[in-house]
């Protein structure tokens, strides 16, 4: 109990916390039945202290060629009603997914992580058989354990045939594992003619745990999140059960553009789905208990390299009037480089800020899953060291050092090369107590120059604004930027990110129009040509906003008005930024597409940047696209006109914009 006050005390908040408490088992329901789990020869678990923080301990439940597999892979984890911690992962001959001759393979501890039972087969046959993609979810009504998982012959997610037919070997199947005794015993069932639309191809359970709702209409559902391949696509979906497990039911598809995700149950009995995706998560939200979702939006807080991810609620059960009720906890490889960086982030309102982070693993991790133990403690279950070991460690919110204090960064849309601006920062006080006066300190990336400015005290629920002046690098190469921005008060911390972007070279254009146009007539600037028709690389940035998600729209363009095969168009396509250089009628040496919509009625700045490396575009500090190959202004054979806000004028052909363009700036190099 002193450990638990300890962790609420760090987080800005004097509150107790609600142990997880016990229920009965319920029977089993019908399905196949498979004799009990099999215990092997014991991978033994070592445990050693985190490099990336000495503090913690971890634990290698699993490590490659040892214990009878040469790999282990895809971590799940759950806590029992009776508090019985259960770990679950892949036991693989190889690093290949499904199909493969996977077994599925199960650990239990009985003392929050400190001590591991010797590794268990859930399930195992000959090849070509395999069982797979481990998710556990607990009824905490009933104590049943499930242990969803994919089971193959011949063909795995990408080629998984359609239909349904649970004994076609060519179909994906969706099976699950139940245990009524906390882990001991397992019983398996499947459920693909359940869940499983004929037209669909593929589908897998998401690995991890599942959730099963607290509140409202639909208090006691269980959910668990499949990713499903249709026409082509990845889709998200939740298949859920009324009934304890009995019957399952499928949701609506969530995508495409989703891969592996979780959901958790906000305060206000809202469902978030939170999904792998770079390079920042994709997030979608349900009113319906996981029936429908609204479209995915992306969630640059989170930023993900495309990876496998947790989300979970720390005090699920706390009335909505209690602030723990909002309290999220999320871990992933925070890099939109690679898998590394394990961090574990803390949000204080249902997951619309994170102000708190740390980095449980800094070099290679892979996929991870929180769940929450009975001492109070976050329990986490991860890959790490490329893949070598499945690693267990565990912390309170006191190994968290952050205060319910999220920032806000505000910078300018640009920065040239050696300029010098304004960043602002607003911190808001979400604890129910003041905050003594501290710092926020702002580190931009390596070259640039940062500060520090002092925040006054904070009173319960209040907020102030600092502004704190940076300087860019000179020389410079255009590159997306974040500021990231830290806020320390009373030994806490609490951090937050603003974007901006850096246009390098020497600018050869720049126009502040603030133009409102129609749609219908263009804007033309062919006086200014001359300045930038010759430029093989460089960067174009365009401020606007628009409500429009009509056909192309142009914001810069230049043309031969003698022909329709020959541009550089920067333009709006239903509501997405969109690039190309066309040289003839089939030749297009870049052409780029977006999926981010830009039709909110917001100021957005758009920058293209070209060199020899290839092609990016940027929007509002975040790159969003990107080709191998270079084009440019000098790419185009002849450019006779140059126009902004309508492109090919002549014939009739035209790419209206209609909103706001308030700047152009070309720069050169």
């Amino acid at each position: 109990m002193k450990r638990l006050l300890a962790c609420l005390t760090a987080a800005g908040l004097s509150l107790a916390a609600t142990p997880a408490t016990a229920h009965s088992s319920a029977s089993a329901s019908a399905g196949v039945t498979a004799p009990s789990a099999t215990t092997v020869s014991a991978n033994a678990a070592t445990t050693s202290a985190s490099a990336a923080d000495p503090a913690l301990t971890v634990t290698d439940l699993a490590t490659g060629n040892t214990g009878g597999w040469p790999v282990y892979r895809i971590p799940a984890l759950t806590t029992a009603t009776d508090g019985t911690l259960i770990a679950a992962y892949d036991g693989r001959p190889s690093g290949a997914d499904l199909p493969s001759n996977i077994a599925l393979l199960v650990r239990r501890s009985t003392d929050n992580g400190k001590t591991w039972t010797a590794q268990q087969v859930v399930r195992r046959e000959a090849a070509p058989n395999g069982y797979g993609d481990p998710s556990l979810l607990t009824d905490r009504r009933t104590g049943r354990i499930f242990l969803f998982h994919s089971a193959t012959v011949n063909q795995g997610y990408f080629g998984s045939h359609t239909g349904n037919d649970e004994n076609d070997p060519d179909v994906q199947q969706a099976d699950y594992s139940y245990s009524d005794d906390h882990g001991v015993t397992w019983k398996h069932r499947r459920i693909t003619k359940m869940i499983k639309n004929p037209a669909w191809a593929g589908l897998f359970a998401a690995s991890g745990e599942g959730i099963q709702l607290r509140r409202g209409p639909h208090a006691g559902r269980l959910v668990q999140q499949y990713a499903v391949r249709y026409n082509g696509g990845n889709y998200a979906a939740s298949a859920y059960s009324d009934d304890h497990g009995e019957t399952w039911k499928m949701g609506a598809l969530v995508g495409p553009g989703a891969d592996e995700n979780k959901t958790v149950e906000l305060s206000d009995g809202t469902i978030m789905l939170n999904s792998r995706a770079a390079p920042y998560r994709k997030i979608a939200y349900s009113t319906d208990g996981g029936v429908t979702y609204t479209p995915f939006a992306g969630e640059p807080q989170l930023a993900d390299p495309a990876n496998n991810g947790s989300i979970m609620r720390y005090a699920p059960d706390a009335p909505a009037s209690d602030p723990r009720s909002k309290w999220l906890l999320f871990s992933n490889t925070e890099s939109t480089s690679g898998r590394q960086n394990l961090t574990v982030k803390m949000s204080c309102d249902d997951g619309r800020t994170w102000p708190i982070r740390k980095t449980v693993e800094a070099g290679s991790a892979a996929y991870s899953t929180l769940t929450l133990l009975r001492d109070g403690r976050l329990g986490l279950l991860y890959e790490r060291d490329n893949y070598r070991h499945v690693s267990f460690t565990s912390f309170g919110l006191d190994w968290l050092p952050g205060v319910c204090a999220p920032l806000t960064v505000t910078a300018p849309p640009l920065f040239t090369a050696g300029g010098t601006g304004t960043v602002k920062v607003k911190v808001t006080n979400q604890t129910a107590a003041p905050l003594a006066a501290g710092t926020v300190t702002l580190a931009p990336p390596g070259g640039w120059t940062g500060a520090t400015a002092t925040v006054p005290q904070l009173a319960a629920g209040a907020s102030t604004e600092v502004s704190v002046r940076v300087t860019a690098p000179a020389p410079a190469t255009t590159a997306a930027v974040t500021m990231t921005a830290t806020y320390s008060a009373g030994g806490k911390q609490s951090t937050g990110s603003g974007t901006t972007t850096l246009l390098g070279g020497t600018t050869a254009l720049v126009s502040t129009i603030s133009r409102t146009t129609d749609g219908v007539n263009a804007v033309d600037i062919s006086p200014y040509l001359h300045l930038v028709k010759d430029l093989s690389g460089g960067s174009i940035a365009v401020t606007f906003s628009t409500t429009t998600r009509g056909p192309a729209a142009s914001l810069l363009s230049a043309a031969d008005p003698a022909s329709r095969v020959k541009d550089l168009v920067v333009s709006i396509n239903n509501g997405r930024p969109y690039f190309e250089v066309r040289r003839d009628t089939s030749d297009y040496p870049v052409r780029i597409a977006t999926g981010v919509d830009v039709a909110d009625g917001r100021d957005h700045t758009l920058v293209v940047t070209s060199t020899g490396s290839g092609t990016r575009i940027i929007l509002d500090g975040r790159q969003i696209a990107q080709s191998a190959t270079q084009g440019f202004f000098a790419s185009v054979p002849t450019i006779a006109n140059l126009t902004l806000g309508a492109n090919r004028v002549s014939g009739g052909d035209r790419w209206a914009f209609e909103g706001t363009v308030k700047r152009i700036q070309v720069t050169n190099g």
